[in-house]
């Protein structure tokens, strides 16, 4: 097999839906009990497949339960996203047309750009239950535990030049926000550059990665987590104090079929038509920093002052102590202090 085969080979496979997410995906449409041979001929495998996709199943903590050779059941009621569901409810033109689901894998970002380079399309869609090696910006682990979550990634093939691609984090983050307002009345706001936040903590984090062509954006994959079921006590302790989800907030977690739908929904309609100004003052709208006094650490040390503006390059402007305005391209805010030292709204300006 030549080298551009091997790649197609593997795009293609990165859009296949595993054996074990199809047999958790038939027990919960059948409530939770099915028989064996159903079962196969419904995920189309072998014997060897359906035992494969069980243990795996069970090593992720699913109480599921094999009576013999003829039936397998899945003693306790089980959330999952549900492709037929999700695709019945769907508007988009591209996104999510194509979709794939998998239990457990290292990073929905690694397959999805896996897929890209082998020409997989434009909205082409990788979720998972269960991320081992997610993560964030600056090579933070992104926790996606199982079955609480959205863990899923966005191949996207836009006309974008590269100097323009921070519009698809900031955009995305915009679509987030958006999409759980319109579920839920809450009101999600933004951390520069790729934080969605829900009462000051976070609730989703955005990693925008992207392969150039010359100074143009071949693709990129925006890969979105979002924290839906967990309780308080489901986050590491280290956690407890920044993180939320929806059910926390709310008491209840909402569909995650639905709001992945909504998701979306929201992102096609803002990546159709991307213009600095458009995203700059979509995100200004929801921005959680502006006015506010900040600690940024970037790749040219700590930057300290009021939040200022977001500039048409994607930049955040600062103004610093000394009274002049700095431009953080790249960085991350580890800190936001609860007075506004300037007394007035500088997001007005």
């Amino acid at each position: 097999m030549n080298p551009s085969a091997r790649v197609e080979s593997s795009a293609i496979s990165q859009l296949n839906t595993s054996y074990s997410y199809k047999v958790l995906e038939v027990l919960v449409e059948n409530q939770g009990v099915c028989r064996q041979a159903d079962l196969r001929e419904t995920i189309r495998g072998s014997e060897a497949d359906l035992e494969g996709a069980i243990q795996a199943i069970r090593r992720l903590g699913y109480p599921i339960h094999v009576d013999g050779a003829r039936s397998v059941q899945l003693r306790a009621s089980v959330d999952v996203v549900n492709r037929r569901r999700f695709h019945e409810g769907l508007s988009t033109e591209a996104l999510g047309r194509h979709f794939a689901c998998h239990l457990e894998v290292g990073s929905t970002n690694d397959l999805a750009m896996e897929a890209g380079l082998g020409g997989a399309p434009h909205g082409s869609l990788i979720l998972a239950e269960h991320q081992i090696a997610g993560r964030g910006r600056c090579g933070k682990d992104w926790y996606s535990p199982v079955a609480v979550g959205l863990w899923f990634s966005i191949l996207l093939r836009p006309s974008l030049s590269a100097d323009g691609a921070w519009m698809l984090t900031l955009g995305a983050g915009v679509a987030v926000a958006e999409a759980v307002e319109a579920m839920t009345g809450l009101h999600p706001d933004l951390m520069w550059p790729n934080d969605v936040l829900l009462e000051g903590r976070k609730l989703a984090g955005i990693l925008t990665e992207t392969r150039l062509d010359g100074s143009n954006v071949s693709f990129a994959v925006v890969g979105i987590g979002i924290n839906v079921a967990q309780d308080v006590t489901d986050f590491p302790l280290d956690l407890r104090g920044s993180a939320t989800s929806l059910n926390i907030v709310l008491g209840h977690p909402p569909e995650r079929t639905v709001l992945l739908s909504r998701i979306l929904e929201r992102l096609e309609s803002i990546t159709r038509s991307m213009t600095p100004e458009r995203i700059r003052a979509l995100w200004r709208a929801r921005s959680a920093i502006l006015g506010r006094r900040i600690s940024v650490r970037s790749a040219d040390g700590r930057v300290e002052g009021i939040a200022e503006d977001l500039t048409h390059d994607g930049a955040l402007s600062v103004r610093v102590d000394e009274g002049g305005l700095a431009s953080v391209q790249f960085g991350e805010i580890d800190e936001i202090c609860e007075s506004n030292e300037r007394g007035d709204d500088a997001s007005s300006s």
